[in-house]
């Protein structure tokens, strides 16, 4: 498949806030199968609360982010959500944008196809090292290994 099959054109309307675009990288790779599940919501609401930049904000900003973030989804498609999101997090945050977003994706112990297509997005977006991207990965697995169902 040529490199152009895979092309996102960028809406150049949608403009974030660093903190809205950390938010709708979360919310999205939380609610990438179609539903945002309680489990998910909880884990979400721990990433954000532990966010320094979400703090700051308070609970109900919080709350009022993750609504817009889904909304944005909802109307623009999470590809063109991902484009702007990638513009608006500085270089500095890329990286751990990305770690906190394959945290949600890993939380049930495994990355399914769905959640798998969302990080590869996600990584070039973002502009993410695959060598970074693995160790990442990898680390996040072993972290996130007794969340899921043991293996009888």
């Amino acid at each position: 498949m040529s490199s152009s099959d895979h092309t996102v054109h960028q809406d150049t309307t949608l403009k974030l806030s660093r903190s809205d675009a950390v938010v709708a990288v979360l919310v999205g790779c939380a609610a990438v199968d179609g539903v945002l599940k309680a489990e998910e919501v909880g884990r979400l609401n721990e990433v954000l609360t532990s966010s320094r930049w979400i703090l700051e904000s308070g609970v109900e900003a919080m709350a009022g982010a993750t609504t817009h973030a889904l909304n944005l989804i909802t109307d623009h498609g999470l590809p063109a959500v991902l484009i702007a999101c990638a513009e608006a997090i500085p270089a500095e945050l890329r990286a751990t944008t990305f770690a906190l977003a394959m945290d949600l994706a890993l939380a049930d112990g495994r990355l399914g196809s769905r959640e798998n297509t969302l990080i590869d997005q996600l990584q070039r977006a973002l502009r993410i090292d695959g060598d970074l991207a693995r160790k990442i990965f990898d680390v996040l697995l072993i972290k996130n290994r007794a969340s899921g169902r043991p293996d009888l």
